[in-house]
Parts: structure tokens; C-alpha cells; sequence
């Protein structure tokens, strides 16, 4: 988990597939995961920065062709950048 918040929701990085993700919400921005498959059970709890929430899928299948190596995709939207700045 890359921050403490609530996990909201599964959510898809495409419309048709096996691949799937989530969105958190923390204190300063929302935050959505893909390429994760997660423990179902955390939907509508919330998790502490560090916690194991799942585990990174194997997107060889989709992108193997193009060197595209598992991994984590991190998407960060509606930032308060606040957090960033000190308040300023």
C-alpha cells in the first residue's frame, strides 16, 4: 500500500480483460492501482501505508512483445498539493 487510506473500489485499466486494480482514498488525493489483484476483503477498509493488499499480475500476455516487464501502475488524481507545498 503506497499510503494509508480506504480502498473505495476495484477498478479496471481496460474496459475487456483479466487485468484489474483498485482505487484508494487517502487523506490528500485519490489514488488508483493497477495491475493488482487484490484481496477483496479490504474493499470498503481502511489499510496503513506498507500493508499487503495483493498481489502484481503477470501482464506478459498483453505486453510481453514490447519488453513491457510485472509491475505496479501508480495513477494519482485529485491532489491536494497542499502536502507537497507546506500549505502554501
Amino acid at each position: 500500500m503506497p499510503c494509508t487510506g480506504v480502498i473505495e473500489r476495484v477498478a479496471r485499466p481496460y474496459v475487456v480483460g483479466l487485468y484489474s486494480g483498485l482505487l484508494i482514498q487517502a487523506k490528500r488525493a485519490a489514488i488508483k492501482m493497477f495491475y493488482v489483484s487484490l484481496d477483496l476483503s479490504l474493499i470498503g477498509h481502511t489499510v496503513i501505508m506498507g500493508a499487503v493488499i495483493g498481489a502484481a499480475q503477470d501482464i506478459s500476455e498483453k505486453y510481453g512483445e514490447l519488453g513491457v516487464t510485472p509491475h505496479v501502475h501508480l495513477q494519482v488524481e485529485n491532489c491536494d498539493p497542499g502536502i507537497l507545498y507546506g500549505g502554501r
